[in-house]
């Protein structure tokens, strides 16, 4: 139901023109009013620290080099997203904050121009549950493209599902041998999801190696040849995966992390979208519930192939929030395909060309608006936020504590202000030890997994820890500045405080 393999396109009416245009304005009016609030730093400032470390020593590390405590115990440490940092840094030090923030900007709407490229047939199938879709998925880009890896995963996952829909749609296709490259660079750019580039494989082959048709459902299959290129172009792309600095570990690197209950459970991203909280609702669900509905109302047979995909990506959809965008970018691979029909309404009196001119009038006064906001965070210095100050940060600095306890959420500032951490949003590294569990138990005052009670004072004396920067938000705030004899206030501000611990 792909329009991948459409080659000839019907010139379109001025209607359709316009519609699109509509789209597409909008579509960037979404993002750079939403990118007017400045992007989010969230793990940003470590990728481009530990990129700086790599393109310093011209090597990729294979133990912890930011925390005091996992690199004196040289706890392994698997940089799978070593090139996208070293990306990051080149572009922090050629041109700061504003870097990423650009690179960001771009990316949103980029991605929504290619999927509307894409389906700019099946688009006009129904333009109304179209449009909703394409604004929903406009303002999505802008919650996930920011500094972090995830960025490039995006676009190899469209990138991979082009080949390969045009490979099974288009007979002298030749797209499909591109596939193992994308899974090399899946694996040194974002490795966390590079086991997607064989798996997508994986689908389309068992896809494409039946042919039933049962009620709406059907599978044509592939000529034999067809399926002895995609046998072969899979494992090549599992294969490919292994090219990478950090060793073959990469390959079983995404299980392990899915596998581990405590990480989803702590780590808020790693959640399942809550259907309660009505941004969740709106931004998430909707445009799910778009996609599955349009399979269910069409009157159209149900590609084997589609199906799948769908389940797939709604399993993981499911699972954690950050395989939305995920399901979005495969979804909109199909699903206009099999939307009800709702021609648009030709646009021919003077009072509709005046609605749509009325609409690019007001489209243009906010991307004015839009453009005042991002100018006025770059005078700030605010494009990429941060967890903490730069004073906060330079406090710590100079008190110089060698066994320093941090606020989870603010090693990434610290690291990137050369001060040695406890622990850090890279999850995976404090698995050893119960790193995650102790600092978590540590600022929540209670067992992090619910087990058993906490003796405070034990974890205290098993690190030894010398100094404490943490949010005022925390128990453990309360329970230092009520041990004034113990810990000595230090640094302080709104939202932190620094504490020194009594010798």
């Amino acid at each position: 139901m792909s329009d991948g393999g459409e080659r000839a396109r019907p010139a379109r009416t001025f209607t359709e023109k316009c519609f699109l245009a509509v789209i597409l304005t909008a579509a960037v009016l979404a993002v750079v009013w939403c990118f007017g609030g400045g992007v989010s730093g969230n793990d940003y400032w470590w990728h481009v620290k530990l990129g700086e470390w790599i393109w310093e020593r011209g090597q990729v590390p294979a133990t912890d080099v930011f925390s005091w405590y996992a690199s004196a115990r040289s706890l392994s440490f698997t940089p799978h997203e070593w090139l996208s940092d070293v990306l990051f840094y080149g572009l922090h030090r050629a041109f700061g904050p504003a870097g990423i923030f650009c690179v960001s900007l771009l990316a949103a709407p980029a991605l929504i121009f290619l999927t509307v490229r894409r389906n700019i047939r099946g688009i006009f199938n129904n333009a109304a549950l179209s449009a909703v879709f394409l604004t929903l998925f406009s303002v999505l880009t802008t919650l996930f493209f920011y500094g972090r890896p995830q960025i490039f995963s995006f676009y190899l996952l469209f990138a991979e599902l082009g080949c390969l829909y045009r490979f099974i749609e288009r007979p002298k296709s030749r797209a499909i041998f591109a596939v193992p490259l994308l899974g090399c660079l899946w694996s040194n750019l974002h490795g966390g999801s590079a086991n997607l580039s064989y798996l997508l494989c994986l689908i389309f082959l068992a896809c494409g190696a039946v042919r039933f048709d049962a009620g709406r459902l059907s599978a044509g299959r592939l000529e034999a040849g067809k399926l002895r290129t995609l046998a072969v172009i899979t494992a090549l792309t599992a294969s490919a995966t292994l090219v990478n600095p950090t060793g073959p570990g990469i390959f079983i690197y995404p299980y392990v992390n899915v596998g581990d209950k405590f990480m989803q459970a702590v780590i808020s991203e790693w959640a399942a979208p809550d259907a309660k909280r009505p941004g969740d609702l709106i931004l998430y669900y909707v445009p799910a519930f778009i996609v599955i509905g349009g399979l269910i109302a069409s009157d159209k047979k149900v590609r084997l192939i589609d199906f799948a995909l769908l389940a797939f990506f709604t399993l993981l959809f499911l699972r954690s929030v950050r395989f939305v965008m995920f399901f979005f970018i495969a979804a909109s691979f199909f699903a206009f395909g099999y939307f009800p029909r709702w021609r648009l309404k030709e646009i021919r009196g003077r009072l509709e060309k005046a609605a749509v001119l009325m609409f690019f009038v007001l489209a243009g006064f906010g991307l004015v608006l839009g453009a005042v906001r991002i100018a006025r965070l770059a005078r700030g210095g605010e494009l990429v936020s941060t967890a903490v100050s730069d004073e906060a940060v330079q406090a710590v600095r100079e008190a110089a504590p060698r066994r320093l306890f941090n606020d989870y959420n603010f090693g990434e500032a610290l690291i990137y202000g050369d001060v040695p951490v406890f622990f850090d949003g890279r999850a995976d590294v404090y698995k050893a030890e119960d790193i995650l569990k102790d600092g978590v138990s540590l600022l929540l005052l209670r067992p992090a997994d619910g087990e058993g009670a906490l003796d405070i004072d034990a974890l205290l004396a098993k690190y030894g820890f010398d100094g404490f920067f943490i949010s005022r938000s925390r128990p453990l705030y309360t329970y230092l500045a009520s041990h004034p004899e113990k810990y000595r206030p230090g640094y302080s501000d709104g939202e932190t405080a620094y504490f020194e611990a009594a010798k």
